[in-house]
């Protein structure tokens, strides 16, 4: 298998760096608002998005295809579930308990998962050099976080895990769903049905959390919302419709690299040899597993 046109390069990396600012922006937004509401508005926000959208391409017609049928309405509502509702708010959580480096590392397991799901469910086959290039991007990912083991919170290891196993099957079922819905029908549909969940996450988050909306956390929860939400979340599922789910997980590596850049620029961290030595390791799996197979375009 092989990514199938050149341009899904250039969009993959695109939205895994828009995920990878969110780590950033979370460090302005989250004093003021909680992370599970920020997650409860950026799910609301990105279906309202995804819903113009749809208007603008034709209006909710059954027969252009924009109405879900009735047997995938409960897809729909599963995979919202699984992944804009409670994989986002599970690793909003993990974070809180690992830290965002070893979060992030945790979260870079997907392509291992999402590639067990593609060959369990979809029928994808593997080979050696997209297993490899999974490992050589994993150990990169290690080489640039520089993460310690030491004193790691068993609570959030199970928190990362368990988010990382609904992304990667969500995921495989968007994968499956593409072959009959548009990338904007499947974003809308799944933003949609995540909402109920995300308020009710947000309800009980609420209970003990206050929040307050300064000009800044504002800003940057827009920001989060279109560029950490409604356009990745468009290019994901767009690419997965487009290129076997194993090969666009390969990318995942890329939203770790993004955090750390991103936190230099804004944060004002400092890099060190750990980016350097891991982005070249990264880069050099993920070019031996989109090596093999055909491509086009």
């Amino acid at each position: 298998m092989r990514i199938n046109h050149r341009s899904d390069i250039i969009i993959l990396v695109i939205t895994f760096f828009f995920w990878g600012s969110v780590y950033a922006a979370s460090k302005f937004v989250y004093p003021f608002i909680p992370p599970l509401t920020v997650v409860m508005f950026r799910s609301s926000l990105s279906a309202v998005l995804f819903g113009l959208l749809l208007l603008k391409q034709g209006g909710f017609k059954r027969e252009k295809r924009h109405l879900p049928e009735k047997k995938h309405i409960w897809v729909f509502v599963l995979t919202g579930f699984m992944m804009y509702a409670s994989a986002v708010s599970l690793t909003n959580v993990a974070t809180r308990f690992l830290g965002a480096s070893m979060s992030a590392l945790l979260n870079c397991l997907n392509p291992i998962f999402i590639s067990f799901f593609a060959m369990l469910m979809l029928k994808e086959k593997l080979n050696a050099r997209i297993i490899s290039g999974i490992i050589i991007s994993l150990i990169g990912v290690i080489v640039v976080l520089g993460v310690s083991f030491k004193g790691v919170s068993l609570p959030g290891v199970a928190f990362s895990l368990t988010a990382v196993l609904l992304w990667s099957i969500a995921s495989v079922i968007i994968r499956k769903l593409s072959g009959i819905y548009t990338p904007v029908e499947i974003s809308f549909y799944v933003s949609l049905c995540a909402i109920p969940f995300n308020i009710f996450y947000s309800f009980l988050e609420l209970r003990t959390a206050s929040v307050k909306f300064t000009p800044l956390a504002i800003a940057v929860m827009l920001y989060i919302v279109v560029c950490g939400g409604f356009i990745p979340s468009y290019l994901w599922n767009r690419s997965l419709s487009r290129n076997p789910a194993s090969i666009c997980s390969m990318f995942y590596p890329v939203q770790p690299m993004a955090a750390t850049l991103l936190g230099v620029i804004i944060l004002g961290e400092k890099l060190t040899w750990n980016f350097f030595a891991g982005a070249a390791v990264i880069f050099a799996g993920v070019l031996l597993g989109l090596s093999s197979g055909k491509r086009t375009g």
